[in-house]
């Protein structure tokens, strides 16, 4: 009776194991059909360059923020700077790859290999991050603290093989056109200081979309020109944003 018993459980194992095999081959050739429509690649270009002209509105919402509090003044919590976690936590989530065991992944495994060490520890004793998402935007707001976005960057994006690994080829930062744009994007923030709140409860939220409306109107002002122009990318231009991560991917 015990040996039929275990003779069962090998069995139901096996069968779980050939599912398990057959889902991810079917997530598998679904990504690459996925990969290979037109129409999947135009809307995921469409989808970057959106990405992107959103974090060049933001982040000249927070310079003119911090531009009318007056040139010594400390940015703290507000509209404009919810909207800069949120649509660089857009960024850095475009693309991230899927498994048969997590169809939502995080960038958290990509924290953990990017950041200080005591950074980490900070993050993992918060109170009100419990989730890997809620520890990812706590690590956005830490970044931004200690003006270290701009430089966390730069190391996620020259790893190419730290980009094959958890990016799909069409993801924002394997775009290189757009990922150099956001580079120098974020040089703008270098200079802003800035004391917002790390451990809050609405780390475990995605931000309300009215929260996430334009804080304030933008004008066309010649004389406000800190930030380089959203680059319109051309289709030819189009498979050298991505070369990084494809590179990684046929060796």
């Amino acid at each position: 009776c015990g040996f039929g018993l275990a003779a069962s459980l090998d069995l139901i194992v096996c069968l779980c194991t050939c599912t398990d095999a057959m889902d991810l081959l079917k997530t598998s050739l679904f990504n690459r059909g996925k990969k290979e429509d037109p129409y999947f690649v135009l809307d995921q270009m469409k989808a970057r360059q959106s990405l992107l002209r959103d974090l060049s509105q933001t982040i000249k919402e927070v310079q003119l923020h911090h531009a009318n509090q007056g040139a010594d003044a400390v940015i703290s919590d507000c509209r404009a700077v919810l909207r800069l976690c949120s649509k660089f936590e857009a960024a850095l989530k475009h693309g991230l790859r899927t498994s048969i065991f997590s169809q939502s992944p995080s960038f958290w495994p990509v924290v953990l290999r990017v950041s200080r060490k005591q950074a980490i520890e900070y993050i993992n004793g918060l109170q009100y991050a419990q989730t890997d998402s809620g520890r990812c935007r706590a690590w956005i707001r830490l970044a931004i603290n200690e003006c270290s976005l701009e430089s966390y960057t730069n190391v996620i994006i020259e790893d190419s093989s730290l980009l094959s690994r958890f990016y799909e080829p069409h993801a924002f930062l394997c775009d290189g056109e757009r990922s150099w744009a956001l580079r120098e994007l974020l040089k703008g923030l270098s200079q802003l200081a800035f004391d917002i709140t790390v451990d809050t409860a609405s780390l475990e939220f995605e931000a309300a979309p009215e929260a996430l409306r334009p804080a304030l109107r933008l004008r066309a002002d010649p004389t406000f020109n800190t930030l380089p122009a959203a680059t319109t990318i051309t289709k030819g231009q189009l498979p050298t944003g991505e070369r990084k991560c494809d590179a990684e991917e046929t060796g």
